[in-house]
């Protein structure tokens, strides 16, 4: 695990940010925020998602972890990651009967209610996009979706349990490396929506 940024195709001019402990994290005084920026990374190493927090001067931590293609799910990125599965969000993509395609964050260890969903977006039904159609919506491969950054801004909600936390961990929009923020500078970033999304998971 390592405090290092995501890789992105486009060149910038290489700028340093401020020094801080690499994979440490300071929080501010409000609610579990983190100071910005918080990491020293060239530019032209960030993943989109990262260059938005900046962007915004949103403080945030990136870890990195070993990525296995038959392990992908967020309960062992949290384990990789050292966060608890209740702390780290997995993304998802949808499809409603009215409103076109809607993401949502829920927590790895639980499930995304689709009748829930449905009801928080204002569709009568929603239903998850084809794996193979999330890279051409998104941007993204699946295993490494982020609710920011995608290629098309969808709306996005978040499931309410994110508040219970002062920071959660998101896909940084690549395999193998994960944000760390505050959930109200999630919000505010994404301009995502609180909402009642998730179920047990389904033994």
């Amino acid at each position: 695990m390592k405090g290092v940024s995501g890789m992105v195709n486009d060149r910038q001019p290489q700028r340093k940010l401020k020094i801080l402990p690499a994979g440490g994290l300071r929080g501010s005084p409000n609610n579990g925020r983190l100071r910005w920026p918080l990491t020293t990374i060239d530019d032209a190493m960030k993943t989109i998602a990262a260059r938005l927090l900046d962007q915004l001067k949103i403080g945030y931590e990136l870890r990195e972890y070993e990525v296995s293609e038959d392990d992908l799910d967020a309960v062992a990125v949290a384990r990789k990651v050292k966060l608890p599965p209740e702390a780290t969000f997995k993304t998802l993509v949808a499809r409603g009967d009215k409103t076109g395609v809607v993401m949502a964050c829920v927590p790895g260890n639980a499930e995304l209610d689709l009748k829930k969903f449905a009801a928080a977006t204002g569709n009568k039904k929603v239903e998850l996009v084809a794996v193979k159609e999330i890279q051409s919506l998104t941007g993204y491969m699946r295993g490494g979706v982020s609710p920011l950054g995608s290629k098309k801004k969808y709306p996005l909600f978040l499931d309410q349990s994110a508040a219970n936390h002062e920071r959660i961990s998101v896909s940084a929009g690549r395999r193998g490396l994960q944000l760390i923020l505050s959930p109200s500078d999630l919000r505010r970033a994404a301009d995502a929506a609180l909402a009642d999304l998730a179920k047990p998971v389904t033994q």
